[in-house]
This record gives structure tokens, C-alpha cells and sequence, in this order.
């Protein structure tokens, strides 16, 4: 799966949608190393659907856009 599990993996989120796709269409062991990893969410109501489907950890970002989302990964 991934080739240095030392790397840390962020996914972002930014649609309840997305988030569901994710977690339908991954096989197993993709799904199991991604929710070691930490989300980043666009929205409280992201932050929360992120924490039911398993993320362990979860960091709220400003908004949506791309430089928010990242901003979350660097504070």
C-alpha cells in the first residue's frame, strides 16, 4: 500500500459526497491506512462525518478552498 508508512497522509475534505465515495470505493486495506491518517475538513458538519466514518483524527479548516485546507495541514 503505501511505500513509507513513516509519511503522514492527510485527506481534505470538502463534500459530504466525496467523503462517502472515499470510503465506499476503497478496497479494505487503502480505507484502513487512510483512517490512520488525518482529514481535514471544509465544515463543522464535515468535522463530524469524518469522526462517525473513522478518522481518529480530524482538523477543521477555514473553508473549502484549496489554500484554507491547507493552512490546516500547516498550523
Amino acid at each position: 500500500m503505501r511505500r513509507n508508512s513513516r509519511a503522514p497522509l492527510y485527506v481534505l475534505l470538502s463534500s459530504a459526497e466525496a467523503l462517502a465515495n472515499i470510503v465506499a470505493n476503497l478496497p479494505d486495506d487503502a480505507l484502513r491506512a487512510l483512517l490512520h491518517g488525518t482529514a481535514v475538513a471544509s465544515s463543522a458538519r464535515l468535522v463530524a462525518a469524518a469522526r462517525k466514518a473513522g478518522f481518529a483524527r480530524v482538523s477543521p479548516a477555514g473553508s473549502a478552498p484549496a489554500g484554507d485546507m491547507l493552512d490546516a495541514i500547516i498550523e
